[in-house]
């Protein structure tokens, strides 16, 4: 096999034994790589293979974002490719908004202390962070995997000096299934409060409902008859989201 690095290209002035050696090293290490324009220009996520995911997310340093137990390789190329802006919108609603659509698809609700009625502490604001399937293909839609992403992910991207109430839930969008989910559902009053306000996911209630499952320190499967009757009644014109009171958390 012909060398990658002829030794000719080495300029006259510094062609000595020790630096043809170095170049022989470099063409060895390199042999096995393919050194293709194609392979060297990687713009997007897409363009790079899982064992490069590691090193893209050095490079943009991405690594502020990325929880402990790391994030499922669907998240990380959405955070590579949206690296740029994630860092630009740092401090703003904005980046908040955006670091959480990214690991969960949905966006967001930030209620800020002035918003509230009567209003909250000073510099104060709460985090509703929605989650329509289970983001790291568990299974579980309502986690402390999630809910420990999601926390990351708001304090790289938040305004520091602003306090957090943080909270986790599950939201389902309008669907004429509404009173088959709630048949489905099943969950401890204790865990979860039913809620009706705007639609929030593209999923399917429907699926969405008869996959969701919460840990057991939040909720265990049951049938209380409060909780499907107060589902059962919901207008099916308005949305069914489910609200883990469980995993209320403080993010500084």
């Amino acid at each position: 096999m012909s060398r990658r690095f002829d030794s000719h290209l080495i300029p006259p002035g510094i062609n000595d034994a020790r630096i043809r050696w170095l170049w022989g090293a470099f063409d060895a290490a390199l042999a096995d790589v393919e050194l293709s324009p194609r392979s060297l220009c990687m713009r997007t996520s897409a363009e790079m293979t899982v064992e490069m995911l590691p090193l893209a997310v050095w490079e943009l340093s991405l690594e502020e974002f990325m929880p402990p137990d790391g994030l499922p390789e669907h998240v990380v190329r959405r955070l590579i490719d949206h690296a740029y802006d994630l860092h630009a919108l740092k401090g703003t609603d904005e980046g908040v908004q955006l670091g959480i659509r990214l690991l969960t698809g949905l966006t967001p609700e930030i209620t800020h202390w002035w918003q509230k009625s009567p209003r909250g502490q000073h510099d104060t604001h709460t985090i509703t962070v929605w989650v329509a399937e289970a983001v790291f293909g568990d299974g579980v839609i309502l986690s402390e995997r999630v809910q420990r992403a999601a926390v990351q992910i708001i304090n790289a991207t938040k305004r520091w000096s602003q306090d957090t109430d943080f909270r986790l839930g599950a939201g389902f969008p309008t669907s004429s299934a509404l009173a088959d989910a709630a048949a489905m559902m099943a969950a401890d009053n204790r865990g979860l409060a039913a809620h009706r306000p705007q639609p929030r996911s593209r999923a399917g209630l429907a699926d969405a409902a008869a996959a969701l499952q919460v840990d057991a320190r939040g909720a265990y499967a049951a049938r209380p008859d409060a909780l499907a009757a107060r589902l059962a009644a919901a207008n099916a014109a308005g949305a069914m989201q489910i609200m883990s009171m469980t995993m209320q958390t403080e993010v500084r």
